[in-house]
Formats: C-alpha cells, structure tokens, sequence
C-alpha cells in the first residue's frame, strides 16, 4: 500500500489472514518483495521512492536487519540467491549484488559487459546460487556467474518481452509477451542454447 509509512503485509496462503505487518521503512509505496530461499526465514522488499530503499526483514519476528538506498534509477525487483545472505536488485540497464553483514547492507554493481544495451526485466537464481539468468525486453537471456555478464543468449524469447523467469534443479522456464512458455531443460549445467529450448503447452 502507499502512504507515509508504507507497511508490508505477510499472509498465511490457508487462512487468508495476515500474520504480520512489517512497518517502518517506506515511504511512497512497496515496488516488489521476495523472500529467501530454504525456510523463507528472510524477506526483502524494495519502496517506489525516487531514490528506492531496500529493507531486508526478519519477518517472523516482525524485525527490520538492515536497509539500503539502491541509487537513483527505479528498481523492478529483487531476488535472493540460495546462497546464503546474497541477493540482487535490478531494472532496466542497472544490477547490484548484495550483502548483508553486521546488520549493513553492501552493494557491487553488475558487470554487464556485452549485456549493457539490454534491459533487464526478471531475474532467477540457478540452485548452485553462483549462476543467474536475466530476462530482457527484447526477449535475450542474459547468464551471469560472479557478479559479471558471461554470456547474452539474444532472440531467446523470439524478440518478445521477457516478464517472468523461474529456475529449478530440472532447468529454466521464460513467460512474456509471446504468449508461450519456453523451457530450458538442464539449464544448471550452463545449457541455455536457443535451439534446446521446449515449448509447454498452457492447458
């Protein structure tokens, strides 16, 4: 919600009640939230203020660890890697890389390389938690490992939008404009080829 003081509501999926309210760090309004990997022990959350704000959250015991200005460009989302404490703001052409250590938050820009003319939209974290995949509005896939661009995988997506990125041990799903779903099976293994690619069917 938008306000002054813009809470984040955590709810429970059966109940459809809130379990708690985590307030005290925005203003304006909440862009995007995620929680951790594993038991989902962590929440970060990123505000619509023009210098955006992001707050990391023990959201269990209603506790804010840490926060952060992100820079003056608008910030799309954030991801948490499987790897401990880790995790990555993005939107259009700028990327961070975070820790949290000592109850600070600090921040390595993206090297985006031959992935600086893209836009980023999405992000996922492989389960290795040292590769990521990047989606972009003109449809490329761009792989990251070490904080750096490795390799642009351009009309992945049939030159279409990117919206939506989901990765497991099985592989890489990508959901756009298109208006299809395309698979990349074995995708932890750095296999994101635009030929391996598999359409699912939505019914």
């Amino acid at each position: 919600p938008a306000g002054a003081d813009a809470p984040v509501h955590v709810w429970h999926v059966a109940s459809m009640r809130t379990q708690v309210r985590l307030r005290g760090a925005h203003a304006g309004g909440v862009a995007a939230l995620a929680f951790s990997g594993g038991d989902s022990e962590y929440l970060a959350s990123i505000d619509t203020s023009p210098s955006p704000l992001l707050a990391v959250w023990d959201w269990r015991r209603g506790t804010l660890l840490a926060s952060a200005r992100t820079g003056r460009s608008p910030v799309l989302g954030v991801a948490f890697s499987p790897r401990a404490g880790a995790l990555v703001t993005y939107g259009g052409r700028s990327l961070r890389f975070w820790s949290c250590e000592g109850g600070r938050l600090h921040a390595a820009r993206g090297l985006f390389g031959e992935g600086r003319d893209h836009c980023v939209l999405a992000v996922a974290f492989l389960p290795d938690g040292e590769t990521m995949v990047c989606a972009t509005a003109g449809g490329a896939l761009l792989l990251w490992e070490r904080g750096r661009c490795r390799e642009v995988l351009r009309g992945a997506y049939r030159g279409q939008p990117i919206f939506a990125l989901a990765a497991t041990m099985h592989g890489v799903v990508a959901a756009g404009r298109g208006g299809s779903l395309l698979f990349w099976p074995g995708a932890q293994h750095g296999g994101l080829a635009p030929g391996g690619a598999i359409e699912l069917p939505l019914r």
